[in-house]
């Protein structure tokens, strides 16, 4: 999995490696996206959440406890849990795309397709041939009840 911080510092290696796989550009720039909408949560978030710290350490040398101000702490209480449940939304839908993404190939790594684009450059031995069908693994498993 590439890092979010490689993505934001070096987006036009990710594209060129993207472009590279032959893989749709329309991933990497909802990802990116919706990272600067996530980040913008957070910011607005902690901001909230700093003004609740100081608005509570004001009341609490209060002698009389302002009920303005105390109601004004809740409404910014409330205004984070909705920053926070869309930061969680945003955040699952970021996560997703950034698994999408492919890694970055190697640059002595031939662009291609998809397999049917693969060159052999090297093998040792021949192959084996089997006298009979080869089954897939997890079939071979099921028969074998494991």
């Amino acid at each position: 999995m590439l890092s979010i911080k490689l993505i934001r510092e070096h987006t036009e290696i990710v594209r060129t490696a993207l472009r590279k796989r032959h893989e749709d550009l329309a991933s990497l720039e909802e990802l990116l996206v919706m990272d600067k909408y996530r980040r913008n949560i957070l910011i607005k978030s902690e901001s909230l959440r700093a003004d609740i710290n100081e608005g509570s350490k004001r009341i609490s040398k209060m002698k009389d406890k302002p009920v303005n101000t105390i109601n004004k702490l809740r409404e910014l209480r409330n205004k984070i849990k909705i920053l926070d449940n869309e930061f969680k939304t945003s955040d699952e839908k970021f996560m997703d795309l950034l698994f999408k993404l492919p890694n970055i190939p190697s640059d002595d790594v031939p662009g291609g397709a998809g397999e049917s684009d693969n060159l052999i450059i090297k093998t040792w031995k021949d192959p084996k041939t089997l006298d009979f069908p080869p089954i897939p693994h997890w079939d071979l498993g099921e028969k074998l009840g494991i």
